[in-house]
């Protein structure tokens, strides 16, 4: 009987020891299981947020921005020394000669005063006084001059007008000094404006242009400035007017009738296909012959700097072969395949 109960617990020993040992090998064999399916690198036990952490995300193409076309390096297209062409709506730079080499900007300087005149929010009825201490360093300096007269009072918006249609250096000074008080710190403040725009290549040490050896730019940060000017209604208002009258004073009866010297240049040499705005002309004996213009086709503004000419003639000529060439797109007649 002893034995029997002896042979039945060694039995029920076995038997449990059996199950024991199929329980341990199932769970052995549900780890490792869990373990195939954890990604390489994952936390054993880790929680089911830091698992699928681990888990490499699926690799999404980088966005590939559109070709821009590189601007065309001109060269034998045209005559002057430096030229920037952009496209003025989408930033675009279509073509450039020398364009980010530093170059004497001459009376393309005066795009800066304006740009500063119409930011300073004086009004345009606001009057100015010469006086002939401000007059007789630009008579000899051979300063262009809109002809104002010691003690002439002429208006804020005369002065505009007179720093651009004919160049007036007696109106960018007046400009200056209303502004700013005198031209140098006029001209530290157009310093400043300078490198906000992101002219890096820009040094202004007047407000005529009249030349200094640290007075200097490029053709790129011209284009730059004369975009930025470009977005305030007053000063497209001045640089595409073609005849301006000045205040009536004692010393002008019938005030003083200017002409825009960029249409006068420009008259011979107009593009095709697109429509003229304006701009601003410049010469130093060391700048040589420049301008700065823009024109337009639809809802497409184009710029267009050219320096350095021989002549008066060279820019504009320039200007239009540029128009012509990248910019004027002859508008397709109804019903044309």
């Amino acid at each position: 009987m002893e034995e029997r109960k002896s042979k039945r617990g060694k039995i029920g020993l076995m038997v449990f020891l059996l199950v024991d040992l199929l329980l341990i090998g199932a769970a052995v064999y549900m780890i490792a299981a869990r373990q195939r399916d954890i990604p390489t690198g994952a936390p054993l036990g880790g929680t089911a947020a830091s698992v699928l952490d681990s888990v490499p995300e699926e690799t999404v193409p980088a966005a590939t921005e559109p070709d821009v076309p590189a601007p065309l390096e001109l060269a034998d297209e045209i005559e002057c020394g430096y030229a920037y062409v952009v496209n003025a709506s989408d930033g675009l730079v279509l073509a450039e000669k020398n364009g980010e080499e530093r170059m004497y900007p001459a009376s393309m300087t005066k795009l800066m005063t304006l740009l500063l005149a119409c930011e300073s929010g004086i009004e345009p009825d606001e009057p100015f006084t010469f006086d002939q201490d401000m007059l007789d360093p630009l008579i000899e300096r051979g300063a262009s001059r809109v002809g104002f007269e010691a003690g002439e009072t002429v208006t804020f918006g005369d002065l505009l007008y007179g720093s651009v249609l004919p160049s007036g250096g007696d109106a960018t000074a007046a400009l200056a000094i209303m502004i700013d008080g005198d031209e140098q710190t006029f001209a530290n403040h157009m310093n400043r404006k300078a490198q906000a725009l992101g002219m890096f290549d820009t040094h202004f040490s007047n407000a005529s242009g009249l030349h200094a050896e640290d007075h200097y730019s490029t053709a790129r940060d011209i284009a730059l400035l004369l975009q930025e000017t470009l977005k305030h209604d007053l000063c497209r208002t001045v640089l595409t007017t073609p005849v301006y009258t000045t205040s009536r004073t004692s010393q002008h009866p019938n005030g003083l009738e200017l002409y825009s010297v960029v249409d006068q240049r420009m008259a011979g040499f107009l593009p095709q296909h697109i429509v003229f705005q304006g701009g601003k002309t410049g010469f130093t004996d060391y700048a040589g012959y420049c301008l700065a213009s823009f024109a337009e086709q639809a809802d497409t503004t184009y710029i267009v700097v050219v320096a350095g000419g021989e002549d008066k003639e060279t820019p504009c000529r320039d200007a239009q072969t540029l128009y012509e060439l990248l910019c004027g797109v002859p508008e397709q007649n109804v019903g044309e395949q």
